[in-house]
């Protein structure tokens, strides 16, 4: 008897909130003319909920489709309605910021609000601020498209093929000064000197040859050490000779610079192995 009277109070109380919201039980054919139909609201702009939903409490079927929830399944609703199949039972459904969906539930006359379930794939709804229930997903209308709210991740540009390099200032400490000190076009320009008593051979100042012995035919050889830039620039920069000033310049990470002619351009090109 206890539970008996639980229930009752329980089921009127469900039926008091949907009466302010119905204001009056009208006849079936009035019922049914109140919803309209699929071929009288148009059709939104495509969501990720966009598919086949099963209601849960009453086992029923709906369809959302841009924007709109039409009725696969027919029921009588609060048990006097009858809801027929190709009626649109929510519409002006939208993704908000959030992630959640809102719009409008035309049985009930009071806005309908859904966001997915920790699972990703069920949606928790919430009509009129209180009245709750779960819609399952039956079907997708793509293969393709996840059967969870998550946003597509955006391709990243492609980086461009050519960049301007980066002044850097003034090239300092221009040529090779000093004795033994031998210039090379290793490096864009660099300086190179041998060890004392050995003097540089016609071998790149890379090499292990690179100095041989003085007042000797065939060596002892041994190899040139580097110096420094022979243009004033720091590792990492190049050097461009203008009219009356010598400058540094620096192409971004990723690129190397452009010669025409044997002449720098001031332009960077992306290096292959950075491309992707």
């Amino acid at each position: 008897m206890k539970y008996l009277k639980k229930f009752a109070k329980g089921l009127g109380l469900q039926l008091l909130c949907c009466i302010p919201l119905l204001g009056f039980v009208p006849s079936n054919n009035a019922a049914q003319a109140a919803l309209p139909t699929a071929a009288e609201v148009a059709i939104g702009q495509p969501l990720r909920i966009d598919g086949i939903w099963r209601i849960s409490g009453i086992n029923k079927r709906v369809r959302i489709e841009g924007g709109r929830a039409v009725v696969i399944d027919g029921w009588k609703h609060l048990f006097l309605w009858p809801i027929e199949p190709g009626q649109v039972v929510i519409r002006d459904i939208r993704r908000n910021g959030d992630g959640t969906y809102s719009g409008t539930d035309l049985p009930m006359n009071g806005p309908w609000e859904a966001k997915f379930k920790r699972n990703k794939r069920d949606l928790e709804v919430v009509v009129s601020g209180s009245i709750k229930y779960t819609m399952s997903r039956a079907s997708v209308d793509s293969i393709d498209e996840p059967v969870y709210d998550e946003p597509p991740v955006a391709a990243p540009k492609p980086k461009p093929n050519l960049r301007k390099a980066k002044l850097m200032g003034e090239a300092r400490k221009l040529g090779c000064p000093g004795k033994q000190s031998y210039f090379s076009t290793l490096q864009g320009g660099t300086c190179w000197t041998c060890p004392s008593g050995y003097k540089r051979t016609a071998k790149g100042m890379d090499h292990k040859k690179a100095c041989k012995k003085r007042k000797t035919l065939a060596g002892p050889y041994k190899r040139a050490r580097l110096k420094g830039r022979a243009w004033g620039c720091p590792s990492g920069q190049f050097h461009v000779a203008k009219i009356g000033v010598d400058q540094c310049y620096s192409c971004p990470r990723g690129y190397s610079r452009v010669r025409s002619g044997g002449l720098d351009t001031r332009m960077c090109r992306l290096r292959l192995d950075t491309a992707s």
